[in-house]
């Protein structure tokens, strides 16, 4: 007896047809419910309606760094900073955000200005508060950092 594949007559091949064709839409009804949100989405979402437009700031002891969150010819968008000694700000990059889910924020940002290599954050947002891993960014200054930065 010869074994002629999975799709071999000796086999047959509707029942691996039917498995398949299932495997196939389980796949795809994973990749719709996985698919990122659209702009108008992230910004209708209520924790966007939290963050918006308010700096958020982590103090490393030195100078620190910084998000502001705010939208731009209707994407959501976000503002890396570095703060400076004696410039309030030395270093920015901007990016769309990727995802908002829940509590969570998911932004590609270029963070060293000497490199273009981006790094992929995931922001978990709490009533008051930002963490990113052990870093706790919190709500300061009532302005748009974006007038602070020189030569714009």
């Amino acid at each position: 007896m010869k074994w002629e594949g999975w799709y071999g007559s000796k086999m047959g091949n509707k029942p691996v047809l039917k498995i398949y064709k299932l495997v196939v839409i389980i796949v795809l009804i994973m990749l719709i419910g996985c698919s990122p949100k659209s702009s108008d989405e992230i910004i209708e979402s209520e924790t966007w309606s939290r963050i918006k437009d308010i700096e958020w700031s982590s103090d490393n002891g030195f100078a620190g760094d910084g998000f502001y969150f705010y939208e731009e010819d209707g994407k959501a968008m976000c503002m890396f900073m570095i703060y400076g000694s004696g410039l309030p700000i030395i270093f920015h990059t901007d990016s769309e955000i990727l995802s908002i889910d829940d509590d969570m924020i998911e932004v590609k940002l270029i963070i060293d200005p000497e490199s273009d290599k981006e790094v992929t954050f995931l922001l978990e947002v709490e009533a008051d508060r930002i963490l990113n891993g052990d870093l706790v960014y919190e709500s300061v200054f009532g302005r748009d950092p974006r007038e602070a930065i020189v030569g714009q």
